[in-house]
């Protein structure tokens, strides 16, 4: 995050889609919600209501030397990185965050 700071221009905008570790009670409601919901989005937008084999393998090894970080850590990191920022919790996992570099030093 500080590298992009860095090399984003002033103005700029860093916008980060990514997925977050479920760490409090709110977490694991909300994916609880989004398990539900998943497989009925799947089916509408593919058609299917699971991924074939090949892609949950696919995600398996993508996601086997992934490490997710909680909403707080998160916050953390953008706080010492950024310094003012963005962070919302989006449903499927993911949150939205976004950084805007000030015009001015």
């Amino acid at each position: 995050l500080g590298r992009c700071r860095e090399r984003l221009a002033r103005g700029g905008v860093l916008v980060v889609l990514d997925l977050f570790k479920e760490e409090t009670l709110r977490d694991f409601a909300v994916s609880a919600a989004a398990a539900a919901l998943n497989p009925l989005v799947r089916l509408a937008n593919t058609g299917r209501a699971r991924a074939g084999a090949d892609e949950r393998a696919a995600w398996a090894a993508h996601s086997a030397q992934d490490r997710y970080l909680t909403l707080r850590e998160l916050r953390a990191l953008a706080g010492r990185e950024l310094g003012a920022f963005e962070l919302e919790r989006k449903l499927f996992w993911r949150y939205l965050l976004v950084y805007e570099k000030p015009c001015a030093d």
